[in-house]
């Protein structure tokens, strides 16, 4: 909508940037770190609240950031890039690599 839907070398360009540089430093990552930390510490908040008070910006959030780009970068540019029919089930087999991958990157 905001971009356009061809596939085009600006119009991929336009999506990445965007969903990798605005939206996952934004939103997607903190909600993947708290979302898995609060799973790890089964679901107790306050033990929650203090692992993320520990090194949360060095070492939590970069990393996780990092791992997302490394991953999805590359996916969302050929995901951008097919039909739309094709787009959903491409993003939900990455995404279960992606999870099993930041489960296995959280620090202990």
């Amino acid at each position: 909508w905001m971009f356009g839907d061809k596939c085009t070398v600006p119009v991929v360009i336009k999506k990445v940037m965007m969903d990798q540089f605005v939206y996952n430093p934004i939103w997607a990552t903190h909600i993947v770190i708290i979302g898995l930390t609060w799973q790890r510490c089964r679901f107790n908040l306050k033990t929650t609240t203090a692992i993320l008070k520990q090194n949360y910006w060095s070492v939590h959030f970069m990393a996780m950031l990092l791992s997302t780009w490394l991953v999805w970068i590359p996916a969302v540019s050929i995901i951008y890039c097919l039909p739309q029919s094709l787009q959903v089930p491409l993003f939900n087999l990455i995404l279960c690599f992606f999870v099993l991958l930041a489960t296995a990157l959280e620090p202990k």
